[in-house]
């Protein structure tokens, strides 16, 4: 898989930005410097986040259950996974090899080769998970805070995925 980073995957000189249009189901390339839309890209239905990396992304779609990975030049859709109950937020790895994405409903981490868009592996980490990456730091963290009734209790799960 070829690898370029931003707007260069696009094979233009000039940022551009990746927004998801939730009712329409598209990611939407937008060139910022001339403030127009350069591309719309149809992705599994209610598209939420998206994390770039090096030619290639990935979007999440909560209600679909879906995960849309998108790579190339120009960008396309080159596979769609949909064994998710609830996927939420996703990453990418420091090396840009991997994206993860938690699954709310499920309390999970999946991390997905992105090669082949292949799941590696899934770790339970609890409900609630959110990254914090570490630029300096070739690992990637999921931070839970549990909610209960008495309030927020401090629990952190690290789970290095180097």
């Amino acid at each position: 898989m070829r690898r370029r980073h931003g707007s260069e995957a696009l094979g233009r000189v000039h940022p551009v930005a990746l927004v998801t249009a939730e009712t329409d189901n598209q990611l939407v390339v937008v060139d910022l410097n001339r403030g127009r839309v350069l591309k719309r890209i149809a992705v599994a239905a209610g598209p939420q986040y998206v994390a770039p990396e090096r030619g290639v992304s990935a979007v999440v779609s909560t209600g679909a259950g879906a995960l849309t990975l998108l790579e190339g030049d120009p960008l396309r859709v080159a596979k769609v996974l949909r064994d998710f109950d609830a996927p939420h937020v996703t990453a990418m790895s420091p090396d840009g090899e991997y994206a993860y994405v938690t699954d709310d409903s499920r309390g999970t981490v999946t991390a997905i080769q992105l090669s082949d868009g292949r799941v590696t592996s899934t770790i339970r980490v609890g409900p609630g998970a959110r990254f914090g990456q570490r630029p300096r730091y070739a690992r990637l963290r999921s931070s839970l805070l549990s909610r209960s009734a008495a309030g927020p209790s401090s629990t952190i799960t690290p789970v290095d995925r180097t």
